[in-house]
């Protein structure tokens, strides 16, 4: 996601289990990192609620998608501003790391933290979409680990997740092809699902089991 005009970004792997965030913005360097710091830690659960095709800022407020995988300096969970704040100040002060780069002939200085989340970060996120997927499973006739491995292999149970292929959320489904045929099969007539539906965590799982299914 990037953020500030392009000047800053947050890159979280979900895989690897890695937070990093970073800017080149050189006028107010810690400002700007301090600000994408907190952004990142807060940004909502709801896919639905984040652009991450532009740099559009981020409507805070609804409990935080890393909120329980990130622990901040003191071991406790983020949940509120003021102790994202509070931890990317730390961050800034005792994490900070940089190196240069050139951007259009012009040597850049970038600035970065980087967090780790929980030991069992992968276990957590399979936990929260358990309950959907034993009962997408259920309605379809799969075995519900089987949905659950379709998450982890395609997206690593990351609902912001888009494909080159243009495939989206968690079970990776791509809206003009088993995006459709689901959608016919489901509502017996022409048509597909729309990005933002399938950024639903709950919606994408019903049509990816639903394509299990087919």
């Amino acid at each position: 996601k990037y953020l500030d005009n392009y000047q800053s970004r947050c890159i979280v792997d979900f895989e690897a289990g890695t937070v990093v965030v970073e800017t080149v913005d050189q006028d107010r360097p810690t400002e700007a990192l301090r600000e994408a710091v907190v952004v990142t830690l807060l940004t909502p659960r709801d896919p639905r609620a984040v652009d991450l095709f532009t740099d559009s800022s981020v409507q805070l407020g609804a409990e935080p998608y890393l909120y329980g995988l990130v622990k901040d300096h003191e071991g406790e969970d983020i949940r509120w501003e003021w102790r994202a704040g509070r931890f990317a100040d730390w961050l800034v002060q005792r994490r900070l790391q940089t190196r240069s780069v050139t951007r259009d002939g012009k040597a850049l200085t970038v600035r970065s933290v980087r967090v780790d989340m929980v030991p069992g970060h992968l276990e957590a996120r399979a936990r929260q979409y358990l309950p959907l997927a034993r009962k997408h499973a259920e309605a379809f006739g799969l075995d519900p680990t089987l949905v659950l491995a379709i998450m982890r292999v395609e997206s690593d149970f990351n609902p912001f997740a888009v494909s080159h292929a243009g495939a989206l959320g968690l079970m990776q489904v791509v809206p003009s092809t088993a995006g459709r045929d689901v959608y016919q099969f489901l509502n017996g007539r022409p048509g597909h699902p729309s990005g933002d539906e399938l950024f639903d965590p709950d919606f994408n799982i019903r049509y990816g089991s639903a394509y299990l299914h087919l």
